[in-house]
């Protein structure tokens, strides 16, 4: 598992404990990103931060602000594990 996929799959689950099965949906439809029904992502493509913001994009579409700071705090214990990756969506938070 890469670090993209450390923590897209955090996010999701951080995020199915919100909304749901509905998670796991919205995460698959996003490209450059392959999701199972348990919640765990793959992350492919050229730009995989970018992959990770659009995930952090399509969730804060149904709660805006509060949403990119629920997918940052779910996302914490793999940025810590994974300092090396920056995903610019969270950088002013």
């Amino acid at each position: 598992m890469s670090g993209y996929d450390d923590i897209a799959t955090t996010i999701i689950s951080g995020q199915m404990a919100v909304v749901g099965p509905l998670a796991v949906t919205m995460a698959s439809n996003i490209a450059g990103l392959t999701v199972d029904s348990r919640g765990n992502a793959t992350v492919s493509g050229g730009d995989p931060a970018g992959v990770v913001e659009q995930l952090v994009k399509v969730y804060s579409s149904l709660t805006g602000a509060l949403g990119i700071r629920m997918c940052h705090q779910s996302a914490m214990p793999a940025l810590k594990r994974n300092p090396d990756i920056t995903i610019p969506i969270f950088e002013n938070l």
